[in-house]
């Protein structure tokens, strides 16, 4: 490699296999470590709550919390990524002249001596010419030159580790871009609530909010439960989802656990979900009458009554399943002034407020379970680039496990009067063992000779 001192230093450098085999070991310590503690992209607990604050301080530092999107692991694989292009392209141009090369003319002594496999035949007494017509009809796909039999099978394979190291290479470049450009989060919808923004949890339990270029509306949730007496197991649980672009719907998918909904490159897996109760209440006067849900120690505001609600409490009075109750405090007027304490109201009995105003009437109507469903959202670029990669892995390692490239030479020693076959393969021999014993065969069966020393 040309282009000054400097250069070849470099290059020399970056195709070490003592580098390659460094850049392993520490990619794979650092996978360790990843696994070990936990990543802000994948545990709902606050990092504050699993660590002490000292240690929070040295994690972060060496950004231990999110390791695969640390500076130091990209700059492992950009390296690691160097290392192995710098290898492939050194190696290329020397296996390119290794495979333009007349390889049947390597030296006959040379090949005994390297063969895997490799037999003897004595043809004394027999004529040589019949001998090679009988071998140009038994082995019509080898090249006759004078005194030697050649094949040369799988050539190309030589250049399998290049569909490897381009697997690997489009992997490495997969993993940086899904690190780079992707993400992961969480969104939490109430049913029939839409929201187009993320929970990220930062590394100290902080939850700050991405923006999405659409909304997700949760139209209805949905579980199943196990066929259990005086307990309730799920079973599935469904999220009818929406999509929502300027408004407007575009897409509606049911979800559940391992069946996402995908849209523009963004996964929405099912996580979770959380149950509470909404409590139910009706509000009249004389002029209207209206519908009110309200959730528990949350004020409620019906500005059309000039009233709020804060249910407090949940019971149920008297029989179990027909008279519960709810313990709220009911407040009205501009000035949200309240009652001293908050009142019962039993469930469907009339709670009357009078104001100069007139009389405004409180229904507790019952109360319903609502689900908040929580999805799992990811966004990787990457992982076409992996797959791509994955494939070409795959293919590369069975090609060179099955097709590795392969000589077989039939030598003849005229001088001897004697036939070699002799089989030699550089990778996986073994494979090559049953060719050789059915070429042997075929000669001592349809040449009727005399084997001399013969190995495998």
């Amino acid at each position: 490699m040309g282009g000054g001192s400097f250069v070849q230093l470099l290059w020399d450098y970056l195709k070490s296999l003592k580098l390659t085999i460094a850049l392993l070991v520490l990619l794979i310590a650092s996978s360790i470590v990843g696994t070990l503690i936990a990543q802000k992209s994948q545990t709902q607990i606050p990092i504050a709550e699993l660590y002490s604050p000292l240690t929070i301080r040295i994690f972060d530092f060496f950004s231990l919390f999110d390791l695969y999107h640390s500076w130091w692991f990209t700059t492992l694989l950009l390296m690691f990524f160097f290392n192995l292009f710098v290898c492939t392209m050194d190696r290329i141009p020397r296996l390119w002249v290794y495979y333009k090369s007349d390889l049947a003319k390597v030296n006959a002594s040379h090949l005994l001596l390297k063969a895997q496999f490799k037999a003897s035949f004595s043809f004394e007494g027999k004529d040589a010419s019949l001998v090679v017509h009988k071998l140009q009809e038994l082995f019509p796909h080898y090249k006759f030159m004078g005194e030697r039999f050649f094949l040369y099978c799988g050539r190309l394979s030589i250049f399998n580790f290049v569909v490897v190291h381009v697997g690997l290479l489009l992997i490495i470049v997969g993993a940086m871009v899904g690190g780079l450009l992707g993400f992961d989060a969480e969104m939490a919808l109430q049913e029939g609530e839409t929201t187009n923004t993320l929970s990220v949890m930062s590394d100290q339990g902080e939850v700050t909010s991405l923006p999405l270029e659409f909304a997700i509306r949760c139209e209805k949730f949905k579980v199943e439960y196990y066929d259990e007496k005086g307990r309730e197991r799920p079973k599935q649980y469904y999220s009818h989802l929406e999509v929502l672009e300027r408004g407007k719907s575009v897409l509606k998918q049911v979800i559940s656990v391992n069946h996402p909904l995908q849209y523009k490159d963004i996964n929405f897996y099912q996580a979770s979900y959380a149950k509470d109760q909404s409590v139910e209440f009706e509000v009249s006067n004389k002029q209207q009458t209206k519908k009110v849900t309200a959730n528990l120690n949350e004020i409620t505001e019906v500005p059309e009554f000039k009233l709020k609600l804060v249910p407090v409490r949940l019971m149920e009075r008297g029989d179990i399943s027909t008279n519960p109750a709810v313990l709220a405090h009911l407040f009205y007027g501009e000035e949200g002034m309240a009652p001293k304490a908050p009142e019962w109201l039993e469930q469907k009995l009339q709670k009357s407020i009078k104001t100069s105003e007139g009389s405004v009437d409180v229904k507790f109507m019952g109360v319903k379970d609502r689900y908040t469903t929580v999805l799992q959202v990811s966004k990787n670029p990457g992982v076409p680039l992996i797959w791509s990669g994955f494939i070409f892995l795959c293919v590369g390692l069975f090609l060179a496990a099955f097709y590795a490239h392969s000589r077989r030479y039939l030598l003849l020693d005229h001088s001897a009067r004697v036939l070699h076959v002799v089989f030699v393969k550089e990778k996986f021999p073994f494979t090559l063992e049953e060719d050789f014993k059915t070429t042997v065969s075929n000669i001592q069966r349809e040449l009727a000779l005399e084997p001399g020393d013969h190995h495998e």
